[in-house]
């Protein structure tokens, strides 16, 4: 038997779990899935809702970044337990903690401009 995942479910589980992707690769493919209708706004949301938080907390803050109306449905999903890093492959030391998405903001956010 053969999974085949949507582009939203790819997504999600790029922005979460313990193979999640590093910030800018999950960056770019939300902005190209986004430019291009490969990835539906409304699909993506429901996948996010049944994924671990991390994922609504990395995707919301990127798309706050990028003034998407995706990032008010998402804050809806971040929770209030616990940070994650928001790049969970860069350095954690000394890095700011953003209340808002409940992420450790250890990227600099001009390295993720488009």
């Amino acid at each position: 038997e053969v999974r085949i995942a949507t582009p939203e479910r790819a997504l999600v589980d790029a922005a979460a779990g313990p193979h999640a992707a590093a910030l800018p690769t999950l960056a770019e493919a939300l902005d190209r899935g986004l430019r291009h209708g490969r990835v539906q706004r409304r699909r993506l949301l429901r996948e996010v809702a049944t994924a671990p938080r991390a994922a609504a907390r990395r995707l919301g803050w990127l798309a706050a970044r990028r003034g998407d109306p995706l990032a008010e449905r998402l804050e809806r999903l971040v929770g209030r337990s616990g940070y994650v890093l928001l790049d969970p492959q860069g350095p954690a030391a000394l890095a700011p903690r953003d209340t808002q998405w409940r992420v450790v903001a250890n990227i600099d956010p001009e390295d993720l401009a488009r």
